[in-house]
């Protein structure tokens, strides 16, 4: 039972730091796309 636990744990970090990675990803080539349009 703790072992499937620890692996439900960490199973759920790793989606977690995945959504994270991905989102400051999305958000830097936002960053940069913007950067790059002339206003």
């Amino acid at each position: 039972m703790r072992n499937s636990q620890s692996a439900l744990g960490s199973s759920g970090m790793w989606n977690w730091t995945c959504s994270v990675f991905s989102a400051i990803t999305a958000a830097s080539s936002l960053a940069s796309g913007s950067l790059h349009i002339p206003s």
